[in-house]
């Protein structure tokens, strides 16, 4: 069984979304950093799970995995001159 993901994306409009996994509705917020707090906020009650923040074009941003036990791990995506090294 793989770990529940809550991604925060822009609404349509003006507002920032959480999409809960396995959910047929999702909890708006005015702005991005409210709704990332609230993300975490789910995240911590349902360890393991991770948060997934996506941006306005659709790239994924940023990431954090919360552990079964204490702890928050940042997964998000590599800084671009971390992707350049790979590539090269």
């Amino acid at each position: 069984m793989s770990e529940p993901v809550y991604t925060v994306m822009p609404a349509a409009g003006l507002g920032w979304l959480v999409r809960r996994p396995a959910a047929d509705s999702s909890d708006f917020f005015g702005d991005r950093r409210r709704a990332i707090e609230h993300a975490h906020a789910l995240a911590l009650a349902a360890r393991p799970a991770l948060v997934r923040v996506v941006g306005t074009s659709g790239a994924v941003e940023d990431e954090w995995f919360f552990g079964p036990e204490k702890g928050v791990r940042r997964v998000g995506p590599l800084a671009p001159r971390e992707q350049s090294a790979l590539e090269a």
